[in-house]
């Protein structure tokens, strides 16, 4: 199949043709997930020209403080799941309880979001990101019990990000391969760029975050040293003998 110019669209609707459980509804919450990912890059893109960048005097329920995207992100991402009638409930980072949105029939999935990822970048121009996903509700009970909230990773039934930078890329799978899609601005389309990411089968590097190394059960702090031969206040840890993806 030729690639070029290949849309977020029309791959979507091969895969609905592809896969049983690529249902229609499913489709209209990623293309609307992708809707909003253009809303975002164009706010995000003009937000010191039009006063949304600095802190709104409030923190998320993680303990963050919240930028005034934060709190826009989040309003985006809600009025755009919510037209379409298919999301019950969302469960955001920004927020400090699930949001309900309806208990209609067709109303059958949960969105999982954090609207903004590494808001703390925005004022200084950094890199940001949306990450999302979707579970399929196991009843129509209405209101939704806790319980559905309460899920597995393997649960979803699609899951992806969106990197706003240099290029705003959708990413997303539903369990068969992992895209990602390039926005064209000017024809306000997410196109194929990175078809069937995988890890390579053994990396060269594989990072830690070392600021709570301190903080780390004896274990893992020997297991690092153990492969490394040195401990973080000698240098950066590469591990790279562990970096083993599957690619799912």
């Amino acid at each position: 199949m030729e690639k070029i110019g290949y849309t977020l669209n029309q791959h979507i609707g091969d895969g609905r043709r592809r896969f049983p459980e690529f249902t229609d509804k499913l489709s209209t919450l990623l293309v609307q997930m992708a809707f909003s990912a253009k809303i975002l890059a164009r706010e995000f893109g003009r937000s010191a020209l039009v006063g949304k960048l600095g802190l709104t005097g409030g923190k998320n329920p993680t303990g963050d403080t919240q930028k005034i995207l934060d709190v826009f992100s989040n309003e985006i991402i809600i009025e755009a799941f919510a037209k379409t009638g298919l999301v019950a409930a969302i469960v955001s980072e920004e927020l400090d309880e699930v949001k309900f949105l309806t208990c209609q029939t067709d109303a059958r999935y949960i969105l999982c979001i954090d609207p903004l990822d590494g808001s703390s970048n925005t004022d200084i121009n950094g890199g940001i990101g949306t990450i999302f996903g979707i579970y399929q509700r196991k009843s129509g009970d209405c209101p939704v019990p806790v319980e559905e909230f309460f899920r597995k990773g393997s649960d979803q039934v699609a899951a992806g990000y969106v990197m706003y930078g240099p290029g705003t890329v959708l990413v997303y799978t539903i369990g068969h391969g992992v895209h990602g899609f390039t926005l064209d601005h000017d024809l306000g389309e997410f196109l194929l760029s990175h078809e069937n990411i995988r890890c390579p089968v053994r990396g060269v590097t594989c990072s830690a975050n070392l600021a709570h190394f301190s903080q780390w059960p004896l274990t893992f702090k020997k297991f690092v040293e153990s492969l490394t031969g040195r401990g973080p206040q000698q240098g950066t840890v590469l591990l790279a003998p562990i970096c083993r993806c599957t690619g799912r």
